[in-house]
C-alpha cells in the first residue's frame, strides 16, 4: 500500500515513507555486487536477487575456454605440492625451531611507519608466543583450505564458483606477482639497483629460519594489515554505532572507498618499513606484496593474508629442506602459470579501477554509496 507522499519521499532519498511507512527502496548498494558474483541473496541486506533475463545477459564463454580465469586452477596441483613441502618441513624441523626460541630472543616490532621495537621476547615468553603463532599459522591454512574445499570437488569445475574462494585468489595473485617480481628485478638491475640486505640470512639454521618466517607471516600481518586497516575500520564502525565493530579487526569486511585508501597507505607503510634492513630496490616489490595481502585481508580476512605471507616467505625454508632443484622445478611450472595469471590480474585491476566510483564510501551504511 502506498500514499501520495511515497514518490516524493523516494525522490528525497528516504528509505521508508514517513507518512505510511512503506519501504521505498529494494535492496542495498551491495546487491549488484552479490548478483554479479552469482549469489541468489544479498549478503548484506538479505534481498533476493533476480538474475537478468537470458536475452539481456552477455554471452559467457565456457570456463574451460577461458585460460585467463582457469590458470589458477591449472597451477593449483603444483601450488599444493609446494604447500605440502612447507608443512612437512615445518613438522620435521619443529624441534629445531623450538631450540631456537628456547635459546634466543625475538624483537617485537610495529610499523610507525618505520620499524619500531616495542620489546624483546625471551625464555618462556618467547616459547608461548611461538606456540601461539604456530596455532595461528596452521589455523589460517586450515581455514583457507576449508573455505576453498569446493575446488577439490571433481564435479565443481565452474570457475565462477572457484573465484569466490580465497585459495583461488591466493594462487592467482602469487603466480602473477611471481612474474611481476622477476620483471621488476630485471628492470632495477638494468638501472643499477641491487637488492641487498643487512640481514645475515646465510648464517641462520633451518630452525631459526622457520621461527623468523613464522613470525613475519603472523606478526607482520597484525602490525600492518590489522593496525593500519583493521583498527581504522573498527573505529569507523564504532562511530556508526555497530555493536560488532571489533569484527573488523579480523578483516573480510569488503572493499569500500575508505578501505581502498587504507589499503594504499598500508602498502606504502609496508614497503617503507622494509627499507630498514633492505636496499631501495626492495621497496616496490614489497609494496606490491603489501597491496596483495591487504586486498586478501579486506576481501576474505586475516587468515588469507597470513596464508599468502607464509607461502611467500617459506620459499627459503623449502630450498633449505627439499633442495633447490625440487623447489625450482615446482616454481618453474608456477612461473609458466604466472604469465597467464599476470595478464588476468592486470585486466581485473583495469576493470576494478573503473568500478571505484560505484564503491560504497565506508561500507558501514547502505546510504553511504552517495558522494558526501
Amino acid at each position: 500500500m502506498t500514499c501520495d507522499k511515497c514518490e516524493e519521499s523516494k525522490e528525497q532519498g528516504y528509505k521508508f515513507c514517513p507518512v505510511c511507512g512503506t519501504p521505498l527502496t529494494k535492496g542495498c548498494v551491495y546487491c549488484a555486487q552479490y548478483e554479479k558474483e552469482g549469489y541468489e541473496y544479498c549478503g548484506k541486506c538479505g534481498n533476493r536477487l533476480e538474475p537478468r533475463p537470458a536475452s539481456d545477459a552477455p554471452p559467457a564463454a565456457p570456463a574451460t575456454q577461458d585460460p585467463l580465469r582457469m590458470a589458477p586452477l591449472a597451477g593449483m596441483p603444483f601450488f599444493l605440492i609446494l604447500l605440502g613441502i612447507y608443512i612437512i618441513a615445518l613438522i620435521v624441523n619443529i624441534g629445531s625451531a623450538w631450540d631456537a626460541v628456547s635459546q634466543g630472543g625475538l624483537d617485537m616490532i610495529v610499523l610507525t611507519p618505520g620499524l619500531s621495537v616495542i620489546g624483546t621476547l625471551t625464555g618462556i615468553g618467547l616459547q608461548t608466543y611461538f606456540i601461539l603463532i604456530l596455532i595461528a599459522l596452521l589455523a589460517s591454512v586450515a581455514l583457507v583450505m576449508y573455505q576453498s574445499r569446493g575446488l577439490f570437488d571433481p564435479r565443481g569445475k565452474d570457475v565462477s564458483d572457484a573465484e569466490k574462494t580465497p585459495l583461488y585468489w591466493i594462487i592467482l595473485l602469487f603466480c602473477g606477482n611471481l612474474i611481476l617480481s622477476i620483471i621488476l628485478v630485471l628492470v632495477q638491475f638494468a638501472f643499477g639497483f641491487q637488492l641487498d640486505t643487512s640481514l645475515d640470512l646465510d648464517s641462520m639454521d633451518i630452525g631459526e629460519m622457520i621461527v623468523s618466517m613464522m613470525n613475519a607471516a603472523v606478526w607482520e600481518e597484525i602490525a600492518c594489515r590489522v593496525l593500519w586497516i583493521g583498527v581504522p575500520m573498527a573505529l569507523l564502525a564504532l562511530c556508526y554505532g555497530k555493536k560488532d565493530f571489533l569484527r573488523n579487526l579480523l578483516g573480510g569486511f569488503g572493499m569500500s572507498r575508505y578501505a581502498l585508501i587504507l589499503l594504499v597507505i598500508s602498502s606504502l607503510v609496508f614497503g617503507y618499513a622494509h627499507l630498514e634492513n633492505w636496499s631501495a630496490a626492495k621497496f616496490i616489490p614489497t609494496m606490491i606484496g603489501g597491496f596483495i595481502m591487504g586486498y586478501l585481508y579486506i576481501r576474505f580476512g586475516i587468515h588469507a593474508a597470513i596464508f599468502y605471507h607464509f607461502f611467500t616467505d617459506f620459499l627459503l625454508v623449502s630450498m633449505d629442506f627439499a633442495g633447490e632443484i625440487i623447489t625450482a622445478a615446482v616454481m618453474l611450472v608456477l612461473m609458466v602459470v604466472g604469465l597467464v595469471c599476470l595478464v588476468s590480474v592486470l585486466m581485473r585491476i583495469h576493470n576494478g579501477v573503473k568500478e571505484i566510483p560505484g564503491l560504497p564510501v565506508t561500507g558501514m551504511d547502505q546510504d553511504d554509496s552517495r558522494n558526501p
